[in-house]
């Protein structure tokens, strides 16, 4: 249930925007019909264009799913990395909870790739990754909980 002072502001927020599109009709059809004929033929080229990629994408699907699952086995490895450094005191350490961020991005990517990759041996790199991701997590967590 809404309060009479939320129903007056949505109501009157509601009524602005209605008076704004009024007043900007004129101006933004003026605008598309001075574009003209240059605007169309680019919309058109683009769509085609956008078309023709997603194309290329569905019949390149196995090879681009197959580098997204490797993007993201690295991208979890450089998590690991990057939280790593003020763990082991090479930069400041940070608040608990952005100390604690890397290594909880990294195991998602890696249950990511475990989950979804056709490659056993990435599968099972994935797990080793994960399992270091997931240790660390529990270690930074413990420390820094006091």
């Amino acid at each position: 249930m809404t309060t009479p002072m939320a129903h007056r502001v949505a109501t009157t927020a509601l009524v602005g925007l209605t008076r704004f599109i009024r007043a900007a009709r004129p101006v933004v059809r003026r605008g598309l019909a001075h574009a003209g004929r240059a605007s169309l033929r680019g919309a058109k080229a683009l769509g085609r264009g956008l078309g023709a990629l997603g194309r290329l994408a569905y019949r390149r699907r196995a090879v681009i799913f197959a580098a997204t699952h490797r993007v993201a086995w690295w991208a979890a490895l450089g998590l690991l990395v990057m939280g790593g450094r003020p763990v082991l005191g090479l930069e400041a350490v940070p608040e608990r909870w952005i100390a604690v961020a890397p290594f909880v991005a990294g195991l998602v990517l890696c249950a990511a790739v475990r989950l979804l990759a056709p490659s056993r041996r990435l599968r099972v790199a994935a797990l080793g990754l994960g399992a270091l991701h997931g240790t660390a997590a529990v270690l930074v967590w413990t420390a820094f909980a006091g």
